[in-house]
């Protein structure tokens, strides 16, 4: 019943609330088919109807039997996922499924979408199980195509495994190679393309062939306007770590920024990290360093830049040769009234 009211849109938190109450207190739950118990995970956590002590009883259910061969592929990835999307944690159920999954013989019967939820919960779960990740990583570079990944789930992988720190490189220029080999990247979202291009710089691995074909295709948008402050920051912030250049997206990221009427949505990293790439890949734009070091000198106060920002800050500017007196008062001002500077490395000063 729960499944069919949210699969409808129909929000009644009593009712959910009600047979929730009920399912916790029934004496066990041997009756229920592991579809229906998906099924009931997968409702709840999309309804975002709150309910830990639901999901403590499924939880232990599953976590004692003897076997989860009855799941279905599907019904083990929406389990994981609920779990993940309702912020509730259970180790002992996490490690089950994952040892399950690590010792089947074949995961021919997991689709894409499965996959790709799987190692994508885990990973924003931050429960580490390594095994299961180069397991679902093997099986991927095994493929004959990725045709069948939708560009999110393509996203969500090599995210994930960057996320759970766990190095797959195979796996990487796999995606990667799919990624260039597509006629276009209009199915991509902004945020998408941002993790992609992240994942592969924090993972180490070079495909430059990707990154110049994620840069022509940002360049040739007729706007920015569905990138978000996080995703323009890490793109760029990419780019240059990953020592890949490329002037043209650099200078259409910068014009975008500057058209901002204000940019109060970057945080204090962001902001440190776009000077510091700009700088760092040697691309000069005015516009941009005076937007941002307005936008600090307008700030109440700079407790929210870490000692490492501000001197990338400040360091970024003067390499740029862009003198900003205000700016560095207002990052002198702060320093001087701190307590202490037991948070400065050495390097820092």
């Amino acid at each position: 019943m729960v499944w069919a009211f949210e699969k409808v849109k129909v929000s009644h938190p009593d009712l959910f609330k009600r047979i929730g109450e009920h399912i916790v207190g029934r004496r066990h739950l041997n009756n229920f088919t592991p579809q229906a118990l998906s099924n009931i995970l997968i409702a709840y956590a999309k309804a975002g109807v709150i309910h830990p002590n639901l999901f403590k009883k499924v939880g232990d259910h599953i976590f004692t039997l003897d076997h989860l061969n009855d799941f279905a592929p599907q019904a083990l990835s929406n389990i994981v996922y609920a779990y993940d999307k309702a912020e509730v944690s259970h180790l002992n159920l996490s490690k089950k499924v994952a040892s399950h999954i690590v010792a089947l013989e074949h995961l021919n019967d997991f689709d894409s979408q499965a996959l790709a939820n799987i190692i994508w919960s885990y990973a924003k779960a931050e429960v580490s199980y390594p095994d299961l990740f180069k397991r679902a990583g093997d099986h991927i570079v095994t493929r004959q195509h990725l045709n069948d990944f939708t560009p999110q789930s393509l996203a969500n992988i090599v995210w994930a495994f960057e996320k759970a720190e766990l190095s797959h490189p195979e796996l990487f220029n796999k995606v990667g190679d799919h990624v260039v080999a597509s006629q276009h990247l209009n199915d991509f979202t902004p945020q998408a393309l941002s993790n992609i291009v992240w994942a592969f710089t924090k993972a180490g691995v070079s495909h430059h062939l990707l990154f110049n074909e994620v840069a022509d295709h940002i360049v040739m948008l007729d706007q920015l306007n569905d990138f978000n402050s996080q995703a323009l920051a890490n793109t760029i912030w990419s780019y240059t770590k990953a020592e890949v250049s490329h002037p043209c997206l650099f200078n259409k990221l910068a014009n975008h920024i500057v058209s901002f009427g204000n940019i109060n949505d970057f945080n204090s990293q962001a902001l440190a990290n776009t000077i510091w790439s700009y700088t760092k890949a040697e691309v000069s734009h005015h516009g941009l360093f005076n937007k941002v070091a307005d936008h600090i000198v307008s700030l109440n106060h700079l407790n929210d830049f870490i000692p490492q920002n501000l001197a990338n800050i400040v360091y970024a500017y003067a390499k740029a040769q862009e003198p900003h007196p205000n700016l560095f008062n207002k990052v002198a001002d702060h320093i001087v009234s701190l307590d202490n500077l037991d948070g400065y490395k050495n390097k820092e000063y």
